[in-house]
């Protein structure tokens, strides 16, 4: 006969088999719950010794410090995305109409442009607690802004003696430093043209006006009317114009300018109205970007001639609208917006190196201060996207809206940028 198991039906108790006897009436039941304490003690204390190793085998990551600043045009708002926690992680308003945003070289304030604020002011926001500290007042609507970078010695430059022609004059340049001088473009109240720029001293108030900054550079010229851009080069020396419709570029000598000599400037004509000019810290060229002409120009920086045209490979929809380079200057991150493309190449060879497909049309872009990753943001849904260097993989959207007028990193000090240790650890951890 098969033995049946243990656990089977048959070798349960059946039914009717006797219980055990309850404690008499009136007989306290033994209490166990003294016994449970000491056990419950011991469940706690291990775990928070397994939370604790945990935490100090998994040490919070180090802050890389990119603040990705964005000027929304509606509503008007400033933006501000870090983009390693992924989160926005404030926004403010400053003043209506804004348009353009520089940063002092030590990161710790932002110069705002808008040209709807009747008071004629650019807005000076301190970048660590967003709050706006001060304004600076100018002589028109500014439409466009730059901060001057540090003359770390003195300078010497050899001009035409006025008074005695066929010779010379050595004149010397003071040290200065960075952030004491500010260009911007004053345009008219009522018709926004602009002729000229302003570079103001930051450290001197006009004598007979105190509420305003002394002008210590003034460029009025008729062949730069509707100025709508303009920028300084690394070493503070240039200061490059660019006009609405216009297809040329005048480069001044803010030397030149800051001692008072007359001068002409260097003129840089591509032939197209200029979509993008980009001049970076780094390398041996500069660029614009022209949509009509499907090109991106290539400008030596030491002569202000164009040495190479780079055009896309798609003739009909490859129309270039803003770029970045990597930390050489010579690789070109450029957005193509008609085709939701991100396109790079090689300035030096002018070969395509990728071509990145995007979710949604990009236009403005910017790169982070380690050069390996990449911001855009959209012109359908004004959705915030990074681009990794490292493969281009397209980040999720992280879902602003608006109207984006410009994009901007905010610096970070030397001594604040992370080391190649730490930034491998963020690196494997994101």
């Amino acid at each position: 006969m098969m033995k049946e198991p243990e656990n089977s039906p048959a070798s349960s108790p059946p039914a009717d088999a006797a219980a055990p006897a309850p404690a008499p009436a009136g007989e306290e039941q033994p209490d166990n719950r003294p016994y449970l304490w000491p056990r419950a003690l011991t469940l706690i204390v291990v775990m928070a010794l397994l939370v604790g190793s945990a935490s100090i085998g998994l040490k919070p990551l180090p802050d890389k410090g990119v603040r990705v600043w964005l000027l929304n045009h509606t509503p008007d708002q400033v933006q501000v995305i870090d983009p390693q926690v992924w989160a926005q992680v404030a926004k403010f308003g400053v003043a209506d109409g804004l348009r353009k945003i520089a940063f002092s070289a030590d990161g710790r304030r932002a110069y705002i442009a808008s040209v709807v604020d009747v008071t004629n002011r650019i807005s000076i926001v301190d970048t660590q607690t967003f709050v706006k500290i001060d304004d600076i007042v100018t002589t028109g609507v500014p439409q466009g802004v730059a901060v001057m970078p540090a003359n770390p010695r003195r300078r010497e430059l050899v001009v035409p003696d006025p008074q005695n022609p066929g010779r010379e004059l050595t004149l010397s340049v003071p040290p200065y430093p960075a952030d004491r001088y500010l260009a911007y473009i004053p345009g008219s109240r009522t018709k926004f043209e602009a002729v000229g720029f302003d570079v103001l001293d930051l450290y001197k108030r006009n004598p007979t006006d105190p509420d305003r900054f002394r002008v210590a550079c003034r460029i009025r010229d008729n062949r730069i009317d509707l100025l709508d851009d303009i920028q300084a080069s690394p070493d503070g020396r240039y200061i490059y114009t660019v006009a609405a419709k216009s297809s040329k570029i005048f480069v001044w000598d803010f030397w030149k300018c800051l001692l008072r000599l007359p001068q002409e400037p260097a003129v840089v004509d591509i032939g197209q109205a200029i979509m993008g000019l980009y001049i970076p810290p780094n390398g041996p060229y500069y660029y614009a970007a022209a949509i009509k002409s499907k090109m991106i120009y290539v400008i030596d920086r030491e002569t202000n001639q164009i040495v190479r045209y780079l055009r896309h490979p798609d003739d009909f929809f490859g129309r270039f609208r803003n770029l970045v380079t990597d930390r050489s200057g010579t690789i070109i991150y450029a957005t193509v917006l008609e085709r939701k493309e991100l396109l790079v190449i090689d300035a030096n060879t002018g070969e395509v190196l990728n071509s990145v497909l995007l979710p949604e049309r990009i236009d403005l872009i910017e790169i982070s201060p380690y050069y390996d990753e990449l911001y855009v943001v959209s012109v359908d849904n004004g959705h915030f996207f990074r681009i990794k260097l490292d493969g281009f993989k397209v980040s999720k959207p992280l879902k602003t809206r608006g109207e984006f007028r410009d994009i901007a990193v905010q610096p970070i000090p030397p001594s604040r940028m992370l080391t190649e240790g730490q930034l491998r650890l963020v690196r494997e951890r994101e």
